[in-house]
């Protein structure tokens, strides 16, 4: 492949320059947003326009009617994105919505008067907001699925922020043609909003698809051409291919299949949580219609009218600078997003509106136009809090918030639930105005107060996150149920390496893959295997869940896996290191204990065999010491992998063997829910105590035990069953915390070499030492029981208590 398509390119422009064109025609989308919200302000009280539809002149219902319309076409258009935005693909949906935003236009200023002129602007308007709609639902995901972490919140924060720029281009283009002819007055200000429309029909048409939904559709080579170029990279580079395996991970940990997503998905929970992501986008937008932002964007002039008592010149006037206020404010989110994150900007915003609210009402209650005049200072902090915090934050965090499988509908379900409660407060505030006054206000007021408790306790931080990372979030806070803002705020910052190990350890990815290649030597049962980095994500689906592709020196072991199968799929463990030894020397060990155990129910007075005093035996059982060195990102899937390699060859039950995958090394593992349970538990509880020291290099320790029950004498009970331990593995971790790119690298061999020289030492010594396994005596499901301790404290060696049969 020649260089120059080694560099693709789109428009002539990679990199940098790709991504802002990708980002001026997502702006010019919501700058045309804007635009519509605000251009019915100043034209629904004018003259003219009410002379032309009279219908509509000192009916409050028939005012909200023509002005909410709008939001019932937005709402369909969310709903068409809901249903086949995923089959049409974000540039389509952009570019469809673009064209029925045009045909929409052109209805709207070409009635007649007298015939049907109301209900063809009416027509107009409903379909223009079926292409808004459609572009609302589909430009913020196709922004976030475009852009890199460090600045999709900005990028989509500035896409909100100039709806504010949008409404005051409106208002004042409202006010300018208000002095001109009557017929201009109106059509005018409507017909503008084509040239925005043609922008964002022609501009996606030269622009990449988005690569996240190419992936989901399985086109492969155009997702890494488009992340190449939005990147600035080449095709083969490694960035870009893990860039491209990590958003396929997140897809498959999302139970992605191919093809487009069933609606049912996003009613699901598990480790994915779709329907709480959902939820939690969906009522963000909620929050931003009921808090009273379109009851003070779309009726200001009117506000002043009759609240107030201006005149609808003066009104015009103040409507305008109201809007350049926001427009000011809704820059501050552009700088304010990342450093102070997405809860504290809803929270600050929340609070603001609330009093500013407070502020209207107060003043309009004396009933006086000196006191009314205090009401334009809270609609002034009103429109300047909102502008700065909710205006951008709805359409930001829906985006960030979805997973990549169910983001598209996701999205389009939030988009609807904005255009929905939009028509409900557009519709009603002015009927509220008419009949309660100041009550309007105060309702707004209680609103807002009533968000404050519900963002606080619900909405994770996603600042700073990649778009995987905030899958780990869900993931995280599942797994280890536990609030999902503190599974943010626990969860540390990961680069592609870490967010790629994490995922591991949440069971992102599937468990059998191609490549697998022995490292491990030809004794016993013992495995450890590298994955070939050539096929490092490429899915394999054996005939029997046991049959992995090992090398032909292993393949006894798994012909008698197969050959030993039981119906339910678990294998009856083997005892490979309990039948190495002579079989006489077995039943002789077998028939001296069960001997001595009649003669001790019995209560007779012979004596038992001899044995070795139990101190001596503590001090004799082979202790096994392993060191490990991870990352703060992969501390807990490095110690997870020892302790299963370990569990895999003491686990004398039933069992259905695993692999896991980690740092290119693919090791044994145990299908056990109990199992797992305690070493998550006991591995989580081990980074915690290491976390907690604030130190530079934390160090921590994992004790493993394995004991045999043991009938013997104590000084005050008589005869009394004993754990006694007759093997410990020691884990020694070290945690490093690179701070560098350079250091990153450093730890991450050293990471492999440690897991390496670990798992190798553990095969060893299991296939070396067997002489100290004792004789399985019951029938117990798990013959042996385990311990996993955490940072023990040392036992002194004549401890008094094992001796009294305490311990």
């Amino acid at each position: 492949m020649s260089d120059d398509a080694q560099h693709p390119r789109f428009m002539g422009l990679t990199g940098r320059p790709l991504s802002t064109a990708v980002s001026v025609v997502a702006t010019t989308g919501f700058l045309l947003f804007g635009y519509d919200q605000g251009v019915m302000s100043g034209i629904i009280s004018a003259a003219p326009f009410n002379a032309y539809f009279p219908e509509i002149l000192y009916n409050e219902t028939w005012q909200g009617f023509v002005t909410a319309i709008y939001e019932i076409g937005c709402l369909a258009g969310a709903i068409t994105m809901l249903l086949y935005g995923d089959t049409l693909g974000r540039r389509k949906a952009i570019t469809t919505g673009a064209i029925v935003m045009i045909i929409g236009t052109l209805i709207q200023v070409t009635p007649i008067k007298g015939h049907h002129a109301g209900a063809q602007f009416i027509l107009g308007r409903t379909i223009t907001g079926v292409g808004n709609g459609m572009n609302t639902a589909t430009i913020p995901t196709y922004q976030a699925e475009c852009s890199k972490t460090t600045n999709r919140g900005l990028l989509i924060c500035i896409e909100g922020g100039v709806i504010a720029f949008g409404t005051l281009i409106a208002y004042w283009t409202d006010y300018g043609c208000s002095y001109g002819p009557d017929q201009l007055t109106w059509r005018f200000p409507i017909a503008f909003q084509i040239v925005f429309a043609l922008i964002i029909l022609v501009g996606p048409m030269l622009l990449p698809e988005s690569p996240r939904w190419l992936l989901s559709k399985d086109r492969h080579e155009d997702a890494i051409k488009v992340i190449a170029a939005l990147r600035g990279h080449r095709m083969d580079s490694e960035e870009t291919r893990l860039e491209a395996h990590i958003i396929m991970d997140s897809l498959r940990a999302s139970g992605h299949k191919g093809g487009n997503t069933p609606f049912s998905a996003l009613f699901t929970n598990g480790k994915t949580q779709h329907f709480r992501r959902m939820m939690l986008g969906a009522s963000s937008q909620l929050m931003q219609q009921i808090g009273g932002c379109n009851a003070v964007i779309y009726y200001f002039p009117i506000l002043f009218e009759r609240s107030i008592g201006q005149t609808h010149e003066m009104s015009l006037l103040l409507g305008g600078i109201n809007m350049i206020v926001y427009s000011i404010f809704a820059t501050t989110s552009w700088f304010l997003i990342e450093r102070c994150g997405r809860r504290k900007l809803f929270l600050i915003g929340t609070v603001g509106q609330c009093l500013s609210m407070v502020i209207v009402f107060g003043a309009l209650i004396p009933g006086n136009p000196s006191a009314a005049k205090g009401a334009a200072v809270g609609l002034f902090t009103y429109i300047a809090f909102f502008g700065a915090t909710w205006l951008p934050l709805p359409w930001l965090y829906p985006a960030e918030v979805n997973p990549v499988k169910t983001r598209g509908k996701a999205n389009a379900v939030s988009t609807c639930t904005n255009w929905l409660f939009n028509f409900f407060v557009v519709m009603i505030t002015p009927i509220l105005i008419k009949n309660i006054g100041w009550g309007t206000y105060l309702f707004f007021a209680l609103v807002n107060a009533c968000f404050l408790p519900f963002i606080y306790i619900y909405y994770p931080e996603t600042a700073r996150r990649s778009l995987e990372e905030i899958d780990l979030i869900f993931a995280k806070g599942y797994v280890e149920n536990m609030n999902y803002v503190k599974a943010a705020k626990e969860l540390p910052y990961l680069d592609e390496h870490g967010i790629e190990q994490m995922q591991r350890q949440y069971g992102f990815f599937d468990e059998d893959d191609a490549g697998l290649e022995v490292l491990g030597e030809k004794q016993g049962h013992g495995m450890i295997m590298t994955r070939d980095p050539a096929h490092r994500r490429t899915p394999q689906h054996p005939q029997h869940p046991h049959s992995l592709r090992l090398g032909p020196h292993h393949a006894a072991v798994h012909a008698n896996a197969r050959d030993h199968t039981r119906d339910d799929g678990t294998l009856p463990h083997p005892r490979p290191l309990c039948r190495d030894r002579p079989n006489g020397e077995r039943r002789a060990a077998r028939d001296r204990q069960r001997k001595y155990e009649r003669r001790t129910a019995d209560g007779g007075r012979q004596h038992p065999p001899p044995t070795v005093d139990a101190s001596m035996e503590q001090r004799r059982r082979p202790e096994y010491n392993l060191d490990i060195f991870a990352d703060l990102a992969c501390v807990k899937d490095v110690v997870k992998a020892i302790l299963h390699t370990i569990f895999f060859h003491r686990y004398f039950t039933s069992i259905s063997p695993l692999t896991r995958d980690l740092l290119d090394l693919t090791l044994p593992a145990i299908d056990d829910v109990d199992l797992e349970t305690l070493i998550d538990q006991r591995t989580i509880a081990l980074v915690r105590a290491i976390d907690s020291a604030h130190q530079p290099r934390g160090r921590g320790q994992l004790v493993v035990q394995f004991f045999e029950k043991k009938r013997r004498k104590t000084y005050f009970f008589g005869k009394a069953d004993e754990d006694v331990c007759w093997e410990q593995w020691t884990l020694d971790v070290t945690l490093a915390q690179p701070r560098t790119e350079a250091d990153v690298i450093k730890v991450r061999r050293a990471m492999t070499k440690s897991l390496e020289k670990a798992a190798h030492k553990i095969i060893g010594i299991v296939n070396r030492d067997k002489d100290h396994i004792p004789p399985i005596t019951t029938t117990d499901a798990n013959p042996f029981p385990y311990h996993i301790i955490v940072n023990p404290k040392p036992v002194p060696e004549n401890d008094w208590r094992p001796r009294i049969g305490l311990f």
